[in-house]
């Protein structure tokens, strides 16, 4: 919230009234699919106050040091990109796992297993320089 030099009183969203509306907009979705997700799954107190958490950091301009600020941390945000990433696959009756992640979990495993039972062309292979990453 910001403070109205004239009058004193607080402008929310610096006063800009689109933005309020789609802040509340917004609000309104995410308490509608609260609501749908609870009649479906039933009352769930963990996911309750996860989305509680979660939406709490709207409340912050800086919202990286506030209170809930911990859930910016990559640490944190990996399991649920990861969880929300399930659920979408899976809203669209595809698996939870993309195939490509299967696939890349099985070549790790493999080229363990030939290193474990000492095959020396597995030295060669590396799935991170395939994929240009560094897990």
């Amino acid at each position: 919230m910001e403070l109205d030099g004239s009058s004193g009183s607080r402008k929310m969203c610096g006063g800009n009234p689109a933005a309020v509306e789609r802040m509340l907009a917004f609000g309104r979705e995410v308490q509608h699919m609260s609501q749908v997700l609870r009649r479906e799954l039933g009352k769930n107190d963990h996911n309750k106050k996860m989305l509680q958490d979660a939406f709490s950091l709207l409340a912050y301009n800086d919202p990286w040091n506030s209170p809930v600020g911990w859930q910016l941390d990559p640490l944190q945000r990996e399991p649920v990109c990861q969880s929300l990433n399930s659920a979408i696959l899976e809203s669209h009756q595809l698996p939870r796992r993309p195939p490509l992640e299967i696939c890349v979990a099985h070549t790790k495993q493999l080229i363990n297993l030939m290193s474990r039972s000492g095959l020396g062309s597995c030295a060669f292979a590396s799935v991170e320089s395939i994929l240009g990453s560094q897990q």
